[in-house]
């Protein structure tokens, strides 16, 4: 019994021991579990504190790329307040020098005009019978003087410039003979046609400006210059004047014959297609066939992409809807038909234009008997035995001296000089490219004038003219 009792407390105690470690057991896996969640919690914890930091980062480094981008904005505009002062003081240094140079021109002026005043040097009665006189350099001559005359006080310079060459009655005198003097014209002649209306526009608009009323009424003066005309455009202003009741004078001459003139232009222009065609055709012996064949044409189109400073200048100019100047370039031709027969002077006024049109190169050149004319190469110009060449631009020269050229002695060096630096002055480069040499230029010359370096000012617009020798 004491045995069996022995064995029932020991397994008891067992039993009891077991228990105890089993509780103990399910106590660790508890403290585990807790363990584990307390690191879960943690490990949140953690990811919030560095995600709160990484937007906090974030948004410092954003302030501070906003601060940057902002000062950079106003150092820009304040470089460019800074530069903008810098081109004021430039060109009000710049105005300032060429106040100064007219200034001493015009004295200059004053003072050779006095000195060949004194010595006696021209002789009036010369100047009123010099029938080889351009009649437009005397009418430039007064419009010159019109000019200068609220700049230039010497009263005593004046009346002597007007008194040699600006005197109204001399002009129309000069202009009339002129009229009186016209060539007769042939029927079908277009070309003389168009001199012809040319000169009596000239010659009527110089007598409205100088208020000669009188020579615009004469019936005698008309019919003077009527009988320069074919007997078929005599019927036809004839017929005219009879639909207008008898009435007729110089200006209403004026703005028929000028209309006749622009027929006669197209009519001229359709001639020369036609012959065109014409010598393309040739005859069935000696006709030749050509074919062209275009596959692709290309236009190419350069694109100037600015950077993010020209960028956000120019954005900002647009937002506030500001005009910008956008300068290009434009090629044109002008085309004197022909040169005055036995002059050795020609002045030709070109075009009036605004000063966003102003010319910067001015090329000239010549050709002699090329026009339709397929046996002719239009590649080559004829210098024409050019002694001189200038251009003006209002009271602008240039070259401000004149050329001494004399191709019969190889003397055109300035020709050739002015051609070779175009290259440069164009294309903004030190290389000089000529396609000719100094021999290869004699027998195909081109003129070149540079006028790149004009300073416009505040001028409107310019009258541009060439004055040929």
């Amino acid at each position: 019994m004491e045995t069996r009792s022995k064995t029932a407390k020991a397994r008891s105690e067992n039993l009891k021991r077991i228990a105890i470690m089993d509780k103990a057991k399910s106590i660790n896996t508890e403290r585990d579990a807790a363990g584990d969640k307390i690191s879960a919690i943690s490990s949140s914890r953690h990811e919030r504190s560095d995600g709160r930091q990484s937007e906090r980062n974030s948004a410092a480094k954003s302030i501070r790329s906003s601060h940057a981008n902002s000062n950079y904005r106003r150092k820009m505009i304040e470089a460019q307040v800074r530069a903008d002062e810098q081109m004021a003081k430039v060109l009000s240094k710049q105005l300032e020098m060429e106040k100064q140079m007219i200034e001493n021109r015009l004295a200059l002026e004053k003072a050779r005009l006095n000195e060949e005043y004194d010595l006696g040097v021209g002789d009036l009665h010369q100047f009123e019978d010099d029938t080889s006189c351009s009649v437009d350099s005397k009418v430039k001559v007064r419009e010159w003087l019109q000019d200068i005359d609220e700049s230039v006080k010497n009263v005593t310079v004046i009346d002597i410039l007007i008194s040699r060459y600006g005197r109204a009655d001399l002009i129309v005198k000069s202009l009339v003979n002129k009229a009186k003097h016209f060539p007769v014209m042939k029927n079908n002649d277009f070309r003389s046609l168009t001199h012809f209306a040319e000169d009596v526009s000239n010659l009527v608009v110089t007598l409205e400006i100088m208020d000669m009323r009188n020579y615009l009424e004469c019936p005698q003066l008309l019919e003077e210059i009527l009988q320069k005309l074919p007997y078929n455009m005599q019927l036809s202003w004839g017929e005219k004047v009879l639909n207008a009741n008898g009435r007729s004078s110089l200006r209403e001459f004026k703005e028929w014959i000028w209309r006749k003139s622009e027929a006669a232009s197209y009519a001229q222009s359709m001639n020369v297609v036609e012959r065109a065609n014409t010598a393309l055709q040739g005859s069935p012996q000696t006709q030749s066939i050509a074919k062209i064949t275009i596959e692709s044409i290309n236009l190419k189109v350069p694109h100037l992409t600015p950077n993010d400073d020209i960028k956000l200048q120019l954005l900002t100019r647009i937002k506030a809807d500001e005009s910008m100047m956008i300068p290009f370039r434009r090629f044109e031709l002008h085309e004197l038909p022909a040169l005055t027969q036995g002059s050795t002077i020609e002045i030709w006024s070109v075009k009036t234009c605004s000063a966003l049109d102003s010319p910067r190169y001015v090329i000239v050149f010549f050709q002699t008997k090329k026009a339709d004319n397929l046996h002719e190469d239009v590649t080559l110009f004829d210098n024409a035995n050019i002694k001189s060449i200038r251009l003006a631009l209002n009271s602008d020269y240039y070259p401000q001296e004149r050329m001494l050229l004399d191709f019969s002695r190889d003397q055109y060096a300035d020709a050739y000089f002015n051609y070779t630096e175009f290259n440069k002055s164009y294309h903004n480069c030190q290389e000089k490219r000529s396609l000719v040499n100094f021999a290869e230029f004699k027998s195909r010359p081109m003129f070149v004038i540079d006028c790149s370096r004009r300073h416009l000012g505040n001028s409107v617009s310019f009258n541009s003219s060439k004055e040929l020798m």
